[in-house]
């Protein structure tokens, strides 16, 4: 809203009770929405100008925004930023300029809509809960919240992961969010895939192995992963080994490297065979 002063003011007093109370308690802005701006930086909704004036009221006080807190909070949602990544790289420059940039950022609230009314469906649904979680590990989001479990309405509402109210009715993204959290457990991202035609994250793993999540950029593509086998999940669980050579290899030869097919905007984790 544009009352950035004033929620600067009121963070700076209830910071200062609840340290003073809990010198261990996370004080967080937030989760702010920044996005669908009002003019001149968009049409509808928010102020862009929030985060930036808070942050400034809170360095005009005794030692500044760090003294107050501990994290900032971000909401996300496909509507301003494409990727979470361009938001978050937007957030963090903002913070740079206002001396925080050490502050770690979490997502409390984020979610796709499945609704074919919004442009949407369930597969796309799926897909775009995998993004988004990959790329906020990539991006160094400290924390990440689906919203929600239920469906809260029609179109851009049914970012639910089961149908109305019902658990007995999961969608696809419910198994797109258990395989995530089976896949990735642990994981810490290492770096860009860096090849041409996909999108890709390279993690690694607790035991030290590494994982690749990856999709094609806009249009099907391939990347290539060097060793004689690889075990390749998609978004919704399905596994199948590939070995150099085989069938899944797109080069068709046995030469220490192996090409795997990544369908557009269709993640897929690839590692090692054990």
């Amino acid at each position: 809203g544009p009352h950035g002063v004033a929620y600067g003011h009121m963070l700076a007093d209830v910071a200062n009770v609840v340290h003073g109370e809990d010198p261990g308690a996370r004080v967080m802005i937030g989760g702010i929405a920044y996005d669908s701006f009002l003019p001149p930086h968009g049409t509808r909704g928010f102020i862009k100008e929030f985060l930036p004036t808070v942050l400034a009221t809170l360095n005009a006080k005794p030692g500044g925004a760090r003294a107050y807190l501990d994290a900032i909070a971000v909401h996300y949602y496909s509507l301003q930023f494409p990727s979470i990544i361009n938001k978050i790289t937007e957030i963090r420059a903002i913070m740079q300029n206002h001396g925080v940039a050490a502050l770690p950022i979490v997502v409390p609230e984020t979610g796709y809509w499945s609704a074919d009314s919004a442009g949407s469906n369930e597969a796309r649904q799926a897909q775009r809960l995998t993004q988004i979680f990959v790329e906020g590990l990539a991006a160094g989001v400290r924390e990440l919240s689906y919203f929600s479990v239920f469906d809260s309405g029609g179109g851009m509402e049914t970012s639910g992961l089961f149908h109305g109210q019902d658990l007995s009715r999961p969608k696809l993204a419910y198994s797109a969010y258990r395989v995530l959290t089976a896949e990735l457990t642990g994981a810490k991202y290492s770096r860009l895939l860096g090849q041409p035609g996909v999108t890709g994250y390279v993690f690694r793993m607790p035991q030290g192995s590494e994982k690749t999540v990856f999709w094609g950029a806009n249009a099907a593509g391939s990347a290539v992963f060097g060793g004689s086998c690889l075990r390749r999940v998609d978004e919704l669980g399905v596994a199948n080994t590939i070995n150099d050579g085989g069938p899944g290899d797109g080069d068709g030869q046995v030469n220490g490297q192996i090409r795997i097919a990544a369908a557009a905007n269709d993640p897929a984790y690839v590692a090692a065979c054990r």
